[in-house]
């Protein structure tokens, strides 16, 4: 099972079955018409029996063409596991930060890349829609996170998280505007950060995300100055 919470595992986990179906319950699902609650149901059955990302991207069928907070949020969280998040990644990510003895940001956003980077932009895309800070707050930092890892050609297939060296070259690597990096999709999941979870937090992700924010004037220059400050 995925768990997650939304300061990654900062307070009380729930899992990301459990933050769907809370989204359902609170929402009641109004205006949905009962083919579309069926198919949710039926994604939502599938992400459950999900073990493997091959399994979770058979649960795509069931989300494609739906709208509303209540698809999006399912949809994100299929994208999650489709990429490879697990929990042991979340539990490695924030090990990972509280190891480091610098670019502690960096480490926790590396180790929760998802496998590719389409899949990220595609996580980001529902997670955004949902409503839902945690899943926002997850999948904008592994967007950032793969982004990265991308640069350097790094895909995480068993799990394993990058080491302290693939971590430093890919910062190197992205602070030297090489063309392999995307500044403006990090600069853009930062302004979505921003926005909507960080404001009146004091994280030291947060702090460097509102610095870059301000210092910036476009989101490629946001995203450079994030570089500088994770």
């Amino acid at each position: 099972m995925l768990s997650f919470s939304q300061d990654l595992l900062r307070g009380t986990s729930l899992s990301l079955s459990a933050a769907v179906a809370l989204v359902f319950l609170t929402t009641g699902l109004l205006g949905c018409e009962n083919k579309d609650l069926d198919a949710l149901a039926q994604g939502q059955q599938c992400l459950d029996r999900a073990s493997e990302p091959i399994e979770a991207e058979n649960c795509r069928q069931f989300v494609e063409g739906k709208t509303g907070p209540q698809a999006m949020a399912l949809a994100c969280s299929i994208e999650f596991m489709a990429g490879g998040l697990t929990t042991k990644k979340i539990l490695d990510a924030v090990k990972a930060q509280d190891d480091a003895t610098d670019n502690k940001e960096a480490n926790l956003m590396m180790v929760l890349a998802l496998n590719d980077l389409d899949t990220a932009k595609d996580a980001v895309q529902f997670c955004n829609q949902s409503g839902v800070g945690g899943l926002i707050y997850l999948a904008n930092l592994s967007l950032i996170g793969t982004t990265l890892a991308s640069s350097i050609g790094f895909i995480s297939v068993d799990g394993t998280p990058p080491t302290q060296a693939q971590i430093d070259d890919a910062l190197d690597k992205c602070k030297s505007s090489d063309p392999s990096c995307e500044p403006e999709v990090i600069g853009e999941a930062a302004l979505v950060l921003s926005e909507s979870y960080c404001s009146g937090k004091d994280s030291e992700i947060c702090k460097d995300i509102q610095e870059a924010v301000a210092r910036g004037a476009t989101a490629e220059d946001i995203g450079r100055e994030l570089l500088e400050l994770i």
